[in-house]
């Protein structure tokens, strides 16, 4: 089933999809799209820490008035420690009615950091670098 065969059956369709750079930001642009509506993104400083990219921060690439009074959907492509769709949550909520989140993959290992989504497309316990390629 597609994404947003999946996401339309269970009335996940929102106002304005924000998609997570850098993984994001295809399937946000696709699913906006197929949907005809507004994608917006936001843009993920990185840090090295003993080898592994970790979120230092997040920032909205669009003015967050736009968000006020909307549904909103946040995708990114997948989840290590949580922090970075924690930040972008809290970066956006006080701006939307409602927010949602959609992650492409998930470790099948669950750590209490996470912020849970709301939509998890799929499990695995293998390391996927890129979805895309």
């Amino acid at each position: 089933m597609r994404l947003k065969d999946r996401l339309d059956e269970i009335g996940a369709v929102p106002d304005i999809v924000v998609g997570v750079h850098y993984g994001g930001i295809i399937p946000a642009a696709d699913l906006s799209r197929n949907w005809y509506r507004p994608i917006r993104h936001v843009e993920v400083e990185i840090e090295i820490s003993n080898g592994v990219p970790v979120c230092k921060s997040v920032r909205a690439v669009f003015d967050l008035s736009e968000l006020a009074g909307k549904s909103v959907l946040v995708i990114d492509n997948s989840i290590r420690s949580g922090k970075t769709l924690r930040d972008t949550v809290n970066l956006l909520r006080p701006n939307c009615r409602q927010i949602r989140t959609c992650i492409l993959h998930r470790p099948g290992r669950k750590s209490g950091n996470y912020l849970e989504p709301d939509y998890v497309i799929f499990y695995s316990d293998f390391p996927i670098k890129s979805l895309w390629r």
